[in-house]
Formats: C-alpha cells, structure tokens, sequence
C-alpha cells in the first residue's frame, strides 16, 4: 500500500496563467459515507497540453473524473472556472460541462442501440428533408470517424454484440468526434487502453495529439507509467486523495514517477526460483488471450495459493472470470491433469472442479433475500433430498456444520444473508464453494469490505483449504496481503504477465515495482518465462 501522506510529500507551485487554462478546480474535496477520498484538490487543464492524472489504487483519480464531468458533486469549499469565467460545480449540467467529452472505464454505451446510433446521440442526429432522421448518413460518419481507430464494418451492429475493445474503440470515437469544430473543449480519457491492443493503443494516441494541436484540453488516466511518457506533456500525482505535485514530464523518469505514486522508493529487484514441484500441476494456462490478457501463460500447483495483482484495468480480474466461464470472446489452451478442456460457461467449470467467489459478493455470490442455510446448501442439494424432496432437516444440519466450520455470525441458519455482515457474508459465499469440495477455487478480492479479524479469519481458512491439496488462484488489489499467504504471485501490467514473484522477492515493494513499472519491456511482458 502507499505510505501515508504527509505535508512535506506535497509539492506546491505558482498558480497556471489564467490565459492558457480551458478548465480549472480549486479545493475540491469529495466524502463517500465519512470517508474522505478526495482532499482539496486544484487542477489546471490547458489548451494544446495533454495532462496526466496518475495515482496507485484508491488514489481518487476516478471521483476527481466524475466530478468534472458532473458525474459526482463535490463537498461544499470547491470551485471552477472554465474559459476564464466562474462556473457552477455543484449541479450536474451547465452550458460549459457540455465542452466536456469524457471515455469513462465503464464506456457508458447503450448497448441496445447501433454504432452509428451511439455516436449519434452525443453528436445529434442527421436529418433528411422534413425533419426525419438520415440514418445512413449517421452511418457513412460513424464509419469515418472509427476507420481512423482501426475499425470498420456494419455501423448498424448493435453496441451489445460488439466485442469489449470494439465497445471501447466505440466509446472513444464519440468522445473525439466533432473535436475540431469545439474550440474550447476538455477531452478526459480514463483508463481509455485498457482493452485495446497495441495497434489500437497508437491509433488512439495520434487522435490524442491531433485533438490537442488543435486546442483541446485533454486529461489523461493510466496506470500504464510508460504511457504517459509516451502521450502526455504535464502529470499529476493522486494519493490517498491528496494532490502530491504537479510536474512536466520532462520533469521526471518513469522510476521517479513510481515513487511519487508508491511514497517511497520502488527498489529494482531480482528473482528467485520457485521452489513448487514441477510434477504437481494441476492447472497450466497457455496464451490466455482477451479483451484485456494478451497471452497469458501459467502454471497452478496441488496445494498452491497463487496470487494475481496488477493495478485497475491490468487484467487481473479477467483471468478468474475466464476460467469460470464467464467470458465467451477470451481463448486459450486450458489443461486439468494434463488434459485439454473447454470452458464455455459456469456449469462447464462446476463440473471440472472449479469454483469462484466473486469480488461482488452481494450481486453476484449470494442471494440476500434467502437464508444463510439455503445460500450455502443451494449450490449441491442433491445429497440433501429424500425421494426427490429437500430434507429441511439435512439441510439445516448441513448448513450448521459450514456455520460451525467458519464461524459465520450469527449462527442461526435461518437468518436472511442480507443482514450479515461483510466478512460473515464472505463467509457464506465460502461455505457454499467448500462444500462442492472444488479442485480448484479462485477467490476474487476474498477479503475486501472485510474488518481486520474476519480478514485474518478468511486466510487461515484459505491456507488450510490449500494444506489439503486445494488449488488456490486469490486475485486482490491489496499488495500488502498476497505476500504474507500466497505461495507465488504473478504481476500484471498491460495485460501481460511482468513478473512471477516468489520466496524472498515477493514483498510489496517487488509487487508494486512490477505493477507499476511493467518489466522492462514496458508492460509487453514479451520476455516473461513461466518458471513454475
């Protein structure tokens, strides 16, 4: 995690001339349930300048966006100004948000409605004699526009069917359009690479530097450190929700940016060799390709507790989700005990062992209007039924065996799940996979929303699910845990495996150095060799 900001860390500077600012925030600060995660941020957003926004997970980068483009309100103190005029911060419209073209994580697309119908929609639709809507000429634009992004086709596919980098390259190419005729416009891109590949990524980059040659204003978000080299001319540094500085990127190196982030110095490391017995794979993953992964190789052993990190948008969840099933486009060559398999769904993964609970326990792991019995009992009820009926009185036995085993609070069976609390929530979901006793579990996040006692309760089990031969794969954010309870860690960075980190170089610093920094081929990842 990132050291604790501290006043000395905050660099100040002169205030930007007013003539070059397009947009600027004074004193922003953002608070989510008494949580403070934006502190009296300033920022100045100039014509014909590409600025950076750059921070480790948690950092704020995501609510300073969505409160400049009136996604969010900020806490009352703050202020804006754009074109050189005061303007109102804390109403979602206005004349002047309106300048502001945004490519959020999620793509904000309608997926229902067509390429040409999507672009459209922020562009305004063209219209033919009598005011009727000239669908193939919205057609012949939206064709134009995403054919200097590489793409082509049918702009009458509706969004939906698309392909996740197709989406992307959708949502950037409504953000761009009619860019030129817009002199006083604020292009934010947030996390806009994440799903592209490298040919894409370029294309992009060149619609980034005509847009501000032109005299946009753009904000950039990455966690890919090479990338603002590569694009941006100024950067800013988040963490914890404080501004650190504000600097040219001529100003600093890559390995100085790392620090900024990190709050200390991100140490070069080397590796040591895995110690796991080669004869005991029972998972090996070959060239795992997706809209994030580009060739992702790994090995899981008997036993084993493997880690994934990598920041938002690396694709560190992707792979838990491949692997469940739950991602038709992703290909790879996937083999259990040396035999090659296919898994197109959940259930096709339930039945060779495999289990998965969710980073979003709540909407995707338990039903919250049902009992903590019938959550955990509901996944394997066939050894529960008596001529073809639920025995209640198995299934609360049941169900009180996995409360017992966990120490799921409270410990009335009956009780509906919505009401638990987080790590007793967890709890359950766990209960639910244990009791199909899977060959291989994969926990995404498992103690995240989770207090300290219920954290280290939720390891020690998972440690002990391992000590009997289950193969763990535990994907977090969290780069302080997965050194103390995995066995190995792969880092992602750019959707390609940087590092494969074990015995004394898997720390914190080692994985925030990989994260961050990629592993000398700039996050390709290209000479990484599976030493497992």
């Amino acid at each position: 995690m990132p050291a604790q900001v501290t006043q000395s860390d905050i660099v100040e500077r002169a205030p930007t001339p007013a003539n070059d600012v397009v947009l600027g925030v004074r004193g922003v600060s953002k608070t989510f349930s008494g949580q403070t995660v934006l502190s009296d941020v300033s920022m100045d957003l100039r014509a014909r300048e590409v600025h950076a926004l750059v921070g480790h997970n948690g950092s704020g980068k995501s609510t300073l966006v969505k409160i400049l483009t009136g996604f969010h309100l900020p806490d009352d103190g703050g202020e804006a100004h754009f074109g050189g005029q005061e303007v109102d911060l804390y109403h979602h419209g206005g004349d002047w948000r309106r300048h502001v073209r945004a490519i959020h994580q999620d793509l904000a697309l309608v997926g229902s409605m067509s390429i040409a119908d999507n672009l459209a929609l922020a562009r305004g639709f063209a219209t033919r004699f009598g005011g009727r809507i000239d669908d193939r000429k919205d057609a012949r634009l939206a064709q134009a526009i995403l054919a200097d992004l590489g793409m082509t086709g049918d702009m009458r596919r509706p969004v939906g069917s698309l392909s996740l980098r197709e989406q992307a390259l959708v949502a950037i190419a409504r953000a761009i359009d009619g860019l030129e005729s817009d002199q006083e416009a604020v292009l934010v891109l947030d996390e806009a690479t994440a799903t592209l590949p490298d040919r894409e990524v370029q294309l992009l980059f060149d619609a980034i530097r005509k847009a501000a040659e032109r005299g946009c204003a753009v904000l950039y978000v990455s966690h890919i450190l090479s990338e603002i080299f590569e694009v941006a001319d100024r950067v800013t540094v988040l963490r914890d929700g404080w501004k650190i500085g504000e600097w040219t990127t001529d100003e600093l190196s890559i390995d100085r940016l790392a620090e900024l982030i990190v709050g200390r110095k991100v140490e070069t490391l080397s590796f040591e060799e895995s110690h796991l017995n080669e004869q005991d794979v029972r998972l090996n993953v070959l060239n795992l390709e997706s809209a994030r992964l580009k060739g992702v190789s790994f090995k899981l052993h008997r036993g084993e507790v493997l880690g994934i990190a990598g920041l938002d948008g690396s694709g560190r969840e992707d792979v838990t989700r491949i692997l469940f099933g739950l991602d038709d486009e992703a290909q790879a060559d996937v083999r259990i005990e040396g035999e090659s398999v296919a898994i197109p769904s959940p259930q096709a993964a339930m039945d060779l062992g495999i289990g998965l609970v969710p980073a979003d326990r709540l909407a995707e792991g338990l039903f919250l209007t049902m009992s903590t019995k019938e959550n955990i009992t509901l996944p394997q009820l066939q050894s529960l039924t008596v001529g073809g009926w639920i025995s209640t009185r198995r299934e609360r036995s049941e169900a009180r065996k996995w409360i017992d085993r966990l120490g799921v609070l409270p410990t009335d069976p009956n009780k509906a799940t919505r009401y638990l609390s987080g790590g007793n929530a967890q709890k359950v979901v766990l209960s639910k996979w244990l009791r199909r006793d899977p060959a291989i579990l994969l926990l995404e996040q498992p103690t995240a929303g989770v207090d300290v006692g219920a954290r280290g309760a939720i390891w020690n089990l998972i440690r002990s699910e391992a000590s009997v031969g289950t193969s763990i794969v535990v994907t977090s954010p969290d780069w302080d845990e997965l050194p103390a309870t995995c066995d190995r860690v792969l880092v992602l960075a750019g959707g390609r495996i940087s590092a494969e980190l074990t015995g004394a170089d898997l720390n914190e610093d080692s994985i925030a150095h990989y994260a961050l920094l990629g592993d000398g081929t700039n996050g390709t990842g290209e000479e990484h060799d599976d030493k497992s």
